[in-house]
């Protein structure tokens, strides 16, 4: 490991910085890869979606590039309504050049369950492989349903699709802010905690076991904090000519990643973010008014009485059937219910 053992002194007994370094020694150290490089907001999706349905061909597919325009410039015949798709996404949004919506935006579509890809013969891909070129694209219900939904409805799909996009990571934050009352998330409090909890690691932490230890970072002072953030922003620049990989380490893109993800979850009903720091939504407008999508601590309370227990050390509360996965207003009132969580041993 190069020189990153550095931070540690300056507060070698803080547990906090023991296990960031102990994760750095994994070539995984950046956890579980959701999304990174795109950036978009919900209205720009639905456009993109609505603009979709309108160039599909009468099966509902729209035939798709299969090569870099770098590589092969000339347009095939029936690459022309994909073509003439992506000119209109960039006439209306700025953005969505053919490679671009190709490479970037339609594998997180694919994964917020908002379209399908199809290989040349026909048959659906797997929307996190790599093995199949992909020829084909088509909305799916979901897709359809956030497109045409109004205003407070489309917020709760386009959460759902975010959740599934993050791999759960709503429910994990809500547990966080809402069960274990803490008031907010800084971003690098989540590359180097958060983004470790329930992943397949050795650096794999339970919920209670991150916020334990993002209680600890905060021991230390602001200086202190802010040396260990220099100090691997210094040491983790990556060197693509070494040959062993910990020489390879990129903080700059492992923070980049929780850029995206705070970006996103601040488009949920969810969350907020302001500057580096996401807490949960105080209210969000819509043309029905100001909404707030918070948990019922009486529903929390209810469960504990109904059941007849009281709470216990390594246990957690949550939903069977998370919030996140609500449709609307009313989908998540009924999910927010004693009835639908389950308290379980770490």
């Amino acid at each position: 490991m190069r020189r990153t053992s550095d931070f540690l002194q300056i507060a070698p007994d803080n547990k906090a910085l023991q296990y960031i370094h102990r994760r750095l020694e994994s070539d995984e150290y950046r956890g579980a890869h959701h999304t990174q490089h795109n950036r978009y907001v919900m209205s720009d999706v639905v456009e993109i979606l609505k603009l979709l349905a309108r160039y599909a061909l009468k099966n509902g597919m729209l035939p798709i590039r299969t090569t870099d325009l770098s590589k092969r410039p000339m347009i095939r015949p029936e690459e022309q309504r994909y073509t003439e798709f992506c000119g209109r996404v960039r006439r209306e949004l700025k953005k969505g050049s053919p490679d671009a919506m190709r490479k970037n935006y339609f594998p997180d579509f694919h994964r917020m369950g908002l379209i399908d890809r199809y290989g040349s013969d026909g048959e659906p891909t797997d929307p996190y492989s790599r093995k199949k070129r992909i020829k084909y694209v088509a909305l799916t219900e979901t897709g359809k349903k956030l497109a045409s939904a109004g205003e407070l409805d489309a917020y709760f799909v386009y959460s759902k699709c975010i959740d599934k996009l993050l791999g759960g990571q709503i429910g994990i934050v809500f547990r966080i802010l809402r069960d274990n009352e803490l008031d907010w998330i800084e971003q690098i409090e989540y590359a180097f905690f958060v983004s470790g909890i329930e992943v397949e690691s050795d650096f794999s932490v339970s919920v209670l076991e991150a916020i334990d230890l993002m209680k600890e970072y905060r021991s230390l002072t602001h200086a202190q904090r802010r040396m260990v953030y220099e100090t691997l922003r210094k040491d983790l620049e990556p060197s693509m000519s070494a040959p062993h990989k910990p020489d390879k380490r990129d903080f700059r893109n492992w923070i980049n990643e929780a850029q995206q993800v705070f970006s996103l979850l601040n488009q949920t009903v969810y969350f907020d973010v302001s500057g580096s720091r996401l807490t949960l939504t105080q209210a969000r407008s819509t043309d029905r008014g100001l909404v707030r999508m918070l948990r019922s601590k009486s529903q929390i309370k209810n469960y504990f009485q109904n059941h007849a227990i009281s709470k216990k050390p390594g246990f957690e509360l949550h939903h069977v059937v998370p919030l996140a996965w609500s449709e609307s207003e009313t989908h998540f009132k009924i999910l927010d219910d004693w009835k639908n969580m389950l308290y379980q041993r770490l």
